[in-house]
């Protein structure tokens, strides 16, 4: 028998301000704070309980879209930070800048605070710096104290609740970690399951455990590793394999570069590229959390995509930019969708970034 508690982002529950039975529970699930009814006060007069079900992964205000590259072969580097609402529907406003313009940038959010990390990446092969840029003013980045073990070509980035994690990347299978309150250097805390080349992974993250999928079996580009892996926050170490994408991600068809999401309860990874060119799929794919297990096919993203970015909130996972169809010369697409994480369906529409641009990083605040 499973027994589910109602799930609204706190902001629902207090404009609503319902009285919840004596006894029945109530959950934020944009904060994981929980509140227990007694019968006869609203929701706004009650306290909190002293748990809460799930740590904060996921944004609550705002995602961002960063760096990347515009349209062709011969692409240019860009540096402006995007910013779109989770509120309301509508196209992404410029947050400031990237310290220097830069692709294959990836994201991890410190959302217990109000900073964005990532990687730079301003020469193709990468670099070992990081940047950092707060989430809630426009500003110009900064260099961070924080330094990569290792330079991580097209890697990965998530967070927990307390670290950020680098991982992955053109003929790498490390994973990075520094701590948020620290910024000190990152750590070699283990590997994925694979030596295999995990350039352009996808990554999520609940609040106990990372998870990296679909890398790039690199130098054949036959195909892509199909594997689910996961390693656990608290203890750290090499990851595991828990599961697998379908099929179709796989062979000349598919390919690696899509984007990972996550809700409470599930991991998500939607679209992908064909390896050695950039024919974009649009899968929707989810795997659970609470147990290992295979991947499924469950809805469509608007249009085919790879190389772009992704946030998740409390009720959607977001896409942004990448590459389209053309494999020469390359195209980029400017259109942020959504798809709701309570239901399988496609994903819609909702807005635009500044400059279409792939290779881009994602933050969430």
């Amino acid at each position: 028998m499973s027994v589910q508690i109602r799930r609204d982002p706190a902001a629902t529950w207090t404009a609503a301000d319902v009285t919840l039975a004596e006894g029945e529970m109530g959950c934020e699930s944009d904060t994981g704070k929980i509140k227990v009814g007694d019968g006869s006060l609203s929701w706004t007069k009650m306290g909190y309980a002293a748990t809460t079900l799930a740590g904060p992964v996921l944004g609550s205000t705002q995602g961002f879209h960063f760096g990347g590259a515009t349209a062709g072969n011969d692409p240019t580097r860009i540096d402006t930070i995007n910013k779109y609402a989770f509120a309301s529907d509508g196209n992404a406003t410029d947050h400031g800048n990237l310290r220097a313009p830069a692709t294959h940038t990836k994201g991890a959010s410190n959302i217990k605070g109000s900073t964005i990390y990532n990687i730079v990446a301003v020469s193709y092969y990468g670099e070992t710096s990081v940047d950092k840029f707060s989430a809630t003013s426009n500003t110009t980045a900064t260099t961070s104290p924080v330094t990569l073990t290792t330079q991580l070509r097209d890697g990965g980035g998530i967070h927990s609740p307390e670290k950020g994690y680098y991982l992955g990347g053109k003929d790498r299978n490390i994973i990075n970690r520094f701590p948020f309150a620290a910024e000190g250097n990152c750590v070699d805390t283990g590997d994925l399951t694979t030596t295999t080349n995990w350039q352009g992974l996808s990554t999520c993250s609940n609040k106990e455990d990372g998870y990296a999928m679909n890398g790039w079996q690199h130098p054949t580009e036959q195909g892509s590793v199909r594997q689910i892996n996961k390693w656990p926050f608290a203890s750290e170490g090499n990851a595991v394999l828990t599961g697998s994408l379908t099929t179709a991600f796989t062979t000349p068809a598919g390919g690696a570069k899509g984007a990972g999401g996550m809700s409470l309860t599930h991991g998500y990874i939607a679209g992908s590229g064909r390896l050695g060119s950039y024919t974009a799929r649009n899968l929707i794919e989810k795997f659970p959390f609470a147990a290992n297990a295979n991947s499924t096919d469950v809805a469509d993203l608007t249009t085919g995509r790879a190389q772009h970015t992704s946030s998740s909130s409390a009720s959607y996972v977001y896409v942004a930019g990448g590459a389209g169809t053309n494999a020469s010369p390359v195209t980029t697409v400017a259109t942020i969708e959504k798809f709701a994480t309570a239901s399988d369906a496609d994903a819609t529409s909702v807005g635009n970034i500044q400059t279409a641009s792939s290779h881009a990083g994602a933050g969430v605040q």
